[in-house]
């Protein structure tokens, strides 16, 4: 018979499952144990998630911010040089007056 193998990372394994279902887009999962996609991690801030199946985050591209869930290394919402006005939905904190916060490309 075959063995049962461990589920990869990126991937969730409901019991009797012969095919691991891969992590959704904008998600990820560096752990062996999970059993349902809903269990995947959300992309973190400062990184970006664009295929199925990822076992670590990759992170945003030099002078963008990825916010949580991003699926894109360079989203147009917070470029380097970006102090939107007080009327900005789009602004976050952690490029505040275009300069990035520790941990964050910008």
């Amino acid at each position: 018979g075959v063995l049962p193998q461990p589920c990869p990372q990126g991937y969730a394994c409901e019991a009797a499952t012969a095919s691991p279902e891969p992590c959704p887009v904008g998600f990820f999962t560096n752990r062996t144990d999970l059993t349902t996609v809903e269990e995947c991690d959300i992309c973190p801030e400062g990184h970006y998630c664009p295929t199925e199946g990822l076992a670590h985050p990759l992170p945003c591209d030099a002078g963008f911010y990825c916010r949580r869930g991003s699926t894109s290394s360079s989203p147009t919402d917070c470029a380097l040089g970006d102090r939107p006005g007080a009327s900005s939905t789009t602004f976050n904190s952690t490029c505040l007056g275009g300069t990035c916060l520790a941990g964050y490309y910008c």
